[in-house]
């Protein structure tokens, strides 16, 4: 007598025991973020210019005396201290002409203003870069939030112009992979924005700066984009040209999100393992 043991069968036993050939076992998951106070399988994170030990601040001896400019991790507390008039909303204490941190966000963000500055050596220019262990997952997702107030440029084609952007790569190493754009920033020229402060004072700016088709405001808005491809880490990077003082963007929040991969269990190895072995003493 010849004994039968059905594909079929096979299937639905090694897909009990954890090994499925059809279906997959992934569950959606936090992998990592920055938040700026904390962090969680953050390989790395470097700013240029790097105004960390100043707070984000450019407070050298060329910068614009009572602008201080700001590119880099910073909170409203040392942006109020350095008197900061963009970023800061202070509309519940007297009449504010623009800001974004209100009086209940203290935690650290990531701000920046007028990037193109005597201060910077890199003037118009900054570069921010985050890298994340994304060993073991796929189908990655950044989110990310941002905010932003202020009469934006980007029509004359020169160091006046802001231009932002955030792309993501995927790789074996920080920088490997194909660069991939997932925040693109728009400038919406001769369109007028209303931005509402703490106080409910609406204050209107021409020119309003845009992410991925949508209007910013000076309340942070969550931004999520598909990152493809699987490897060992997973490189951001915010590139910036920017100018002015009036202008002012803010970022918080970066989050990593992502399946995890499955591996086969013990369980599902020794059947398959076992059948394999069987058709082959059958076959011989």
């Amino acid at each position: 007598m010849r004994f039968r043991f059905p594909l079929a069968a096979l299937a639905l036993a090694i897909a009990s025991a954890g090994l499925s050939p059809s279906a997959s076992a992934s569950v959606a998951t936090v992998i990592a973020f920055d938040n700026f106070d904390t962090n969680q399988n953050r390989v790395s994170f470097n700013a240029t210019p790097d105004k960390s030990g100043t707070n984000g601040l450019f407070l050298g001896i060329d910068a614009d005396p009572g602008d201080f400019d700001a590119f880099g991790v910073t909170n409203r507390a040392i942006l109020l201290g350095a008197g900061n008039d963009t970023l800061v909303d202070t509309s519940l204490s007297g009449s504010d002409g623009a800001g974004i941190l209100q009086s209940m966000k203290t935690d650290n963000v990531f701000a920046l203003q007028d990037v193109k500055n005597d201060d910077n050596p890199f003037a118009p220019f900054g570069t921010a870069q985050w890298v994340f262990d994304v060993s073991g997952y796929t189908n990655l997702s950044v989110s990310i939030d941002f905010a932003a107030i202020g009469d934006f440029d980007d029509e004359d084609g020169t160091a006046d112009d802001d231009i932002l952007g955030f792309t993501a790569q995927v790789g074996s190493a920080a920088g490997a992979g194909a660069v991939q754009d997932i925040f693109t920033f728009t400038v919406i020229e001769g369109v007028s924005q209303i931005y509402t402060l703490e106080s409910t004072a609406p204050v209107a700016f021409e020119d309003p700066l845009s992410v991925n088709g949508t209007l910013l405001n000076n309340n942070l808005q969550k931004f999520t984009a598909p990152v493809s491809g699987s490897d060992a880490v997973l490189t951001l990077t915010f590139n910036v040209q920017q100018d002015s003082s009036s202008e002012a963007v803010v970022i918080d929040n970066i989050l990593i999100e992502g399946d995890l991969i499955p591996e086969p269990s013990a369980a599902a190895l020794l059947l398959l393992a076992g059948a394999m072995s069987f058709r082959r003493r059958r076959g011989a």
